[in-house]
């Protein structure tokens, strides 16, 4: 177990990512808050969400942080009887698993900003949402031992979203649920993909509305097949291309007044 800080927070005022990584099956596991306190009541929830479904852990590596020491009283509180290691100061290579995996991970969300092609303001908004994903999809990658993902190997079952994967920051419609409707109003809108709902089925979709920068969550959705980049750049395109012809136009407008005004100095010189 491990943390890390941000200096921007997320659209959820996040700033700490709080990872826990299985020294077995180098299943990943993900939590955000907005102080390092936060640690205490993310790690409780789901350590106790872990035992209701029978994954039970033994021993947690980490630091001593303070964020970690309240940790594991919080543990010793609800019975959970977990062994605390702690490495010592100034040796994080001995909590070398999860530090590698915090260097991998951010590798994959800063790839997920270029290829989503977000702006800077996405890029510091939407970080836990790219953590979160990430993280997701590392469960996923079997490793040359096996032949069987983390996810399967910690839980038991394979992970509900695998079959429908998508590409974070892929543009799709995702249908507005609303009581009435009229005749002529839009039934979608456009959203950006974010990741997989939690305690959902695999094919819910954690979606961020464009238009009112609002997340919901939707398995209604219609792909369009183009990153949030692509999606932006025709809009832009053709607001240049009217630049352009209105120029044009008035240039064509001024040639004319132009040649007019010479025809006519040449009538009154022949006069």
């Amino acid at each position: 177990m491990d943390t890390a800080s941000i200096n921007k927070p997320s659209m959820g005022s996040k700033k700490f990512w709080f990872l826990f990584v299985d020294g077995f099956s180098d299943h990943t596991i993900s939590c955000f808050g907005k102080h390092k306190s936060d640690l205490m009541k993310v790690g409780i929830d789901m350590l106790l969400d872990l035992k209701t479904q029978n994954v039970m852990v033994k021993t947690i590596r980490c630091d001593n942080a303070g964020e970690n020491k309240m940790l594991e009283q919080a543990c010793k509180i609800q019975g959970l009887q977990i062994v605390f290691e702690y490495t010592a100061p100034g040796t994080p290579q001995q909590n070398g698993v999860v530090e590698r995996k915090f260097a991998t991970l951010f590798g994959k969300v800063r790839s997920m900003n270029n290829g989503a092609g977000l702006h800077d303001t996405f890029q510091q908004q939407l970080w836990a949402e790219e953590a979160n994903c990430a993280t997701d999809l590392e469960c996923l990658l079997v490793k040359k031992t096996g032949d069987r993902t983390p996810h399967e190997l910690f839980y038991g079952k394979v992970a509900p979203y695998g079959p429908y994967l998508r590409t974070f920051g892929e543009i799709g419609v995702a249908r507005n649920i609303t009581a009435v409707k009229g005749k002529l109003d839009d039934r979608g809108s456009p959203a950006i993909f974010l990741g997989y709902a939690k305690q959902h089925a695999g094919n819910v979709f954690r979606m961020l509305d464009i238009k009112t920068q609002h997340l919901r969550l939707s398995r209604n959705v219609q792909w369009l097949s183009q990153t949030y980049g692509e999606y932006k750049k025709p809009q832009i395109r053709e607001d240049d291309q009217d630049d352009d012809h209105d120029s044009q136009d008035d240039h064509s407008v001024h040639n004319s007044e132009v040649e007019n005004q010479d025809e006519t100095n040449s009538q009154d010189d022949g006069w």
